[in-house]
């Protein structure tokens, strides 16, 4: 949770609006696992997947679902649908997901990465 955002839990209603929400060219470009179009059976198979990875991920919800932040094995992600971008709402959601992740689930460190052409993204992980 945070001043703006609620971070939770996908739930299988969620699936519609984040597969339509994941399905902009601009989220498929700037990520390594979301195809495009990111059909609702693919995007429900990659939450199923990644639970079962234990990899924490959480909706972003700012009163309606505007995307996922999570941390796995290879470091955090996370990506917003167009009209949640400019906000800074991938920095307060990876920022409370960074906090969560050292404080309980003791995590000492978290990586990421970002594309060389995604100077949204750098400044969020700075």
């Amino acid at each position: 949770m945070t001043p703006r955002l609620r971070l939770r839990a996908p739930r299988p209603s969620d699936i519609a609006t984040l597969a339509e929400l994941s399905s902009d060219p601009d989220v498929a470009r700037m990520t390594t696992r979301i195809p495009n179009p990111n059909p609702p059976d693919a995007l429900r198979d990659a939450l199923v997947s990644m639970a079962m990875a234990d990899e924490l991920v959480r909706v972003i919800d700012d009163g309606a679902p505007q995307g996922i932040c999570g941390i796995g094995p290879r470091g955090i992600g996370y990506w917003l649908g167009a009209r949640a971008r400019g906000r800074g709402y991938a920095r307060e959601a990876a920022g409370a997901l960074c906090v969560h992740a050292f404080g309980a689930l003791r995590r000492g460190r978290i990586e990421g990465a970002v594309f060389a052409d995604n100077p949204a993204s750098l400044r969020v992980l700075t």
